[in-house]
């Protein structure tokens, strides 16, 4: 986490809250290991299920590589989206959220709005250091916010309560 300061000086010494980045992340991949522990196990099986099914060597070996390689493919593309267009970014003014290339969903929330910050985890995310983040807004019509696999999620809950609370109380 990086922390920086919110206020800056113009040339005539007058002071001015300018937005400026307090914190950004991304999607952490170990997030998906056990999807890629189920691919494992899925390849396995494919290979005796393709090797009952296709008992001819040259067939066996085709009908596998293509199968298996269309498994991984599948896996890697969903690892390099969530690795590479989650991303969450923290200024001094706002949280903001975005996710897939195309089409982009953007989301930002002001952080004076922000109500609540819970962390979800499962086992595995707390033995990881990982966990979700959901933020709730004081706009009862707005959906929560949700930032999927955040490294340190305790460390940047409270980042993000303690961002709130300053920006609700200058403002």
């Amino acid at each position: 986490m990086t922390a920086l300061s919110t206020e800056a000086t113009t040339h005539t010494g007058q002071q001015h809250h300018e937005e400026v980045d307090v914190w950004w992340g991304s999607y952490a991949g170990r997030a998906m290991v056990p999807s890629f522990v189920l691919c494992v196990v899925f390849t396995v099986l494919l290979y005796f299920t393709t090797r009952f099914w296709v008992p001819q060597r040259g067939w066996l070996q085709l009908t596998f590589t293509a199968l298996a390689t269309l498994l991984w493919l599948g896996q890697l593309v969903r690892f390099a989206r969530r690795l590479f267009t989650y991303n969450y970014r923290m200024t001094s003014r706002f949280l903001y959220v975005d996710r897939c290339m195309r089409p982009l969903i953007a989301e930002r929330i002001a952080l004076h709005c922000i109500a609540r910050v819970a962390i979800r985890t499962n086992w595995f995310q707390r033995r990881m250091g990982i966990g979700d983040l959901i933020v709730w807004a004081d706009v009862p019509s707005k959906t929560p916010m949700v930032l999927l696999a955040v490294p340190a999620p305790q460390v940047i809950a409270e980042a993000i309560r303690t961002a709130a609370k300053k920006a609700k109380d200058e403002g």
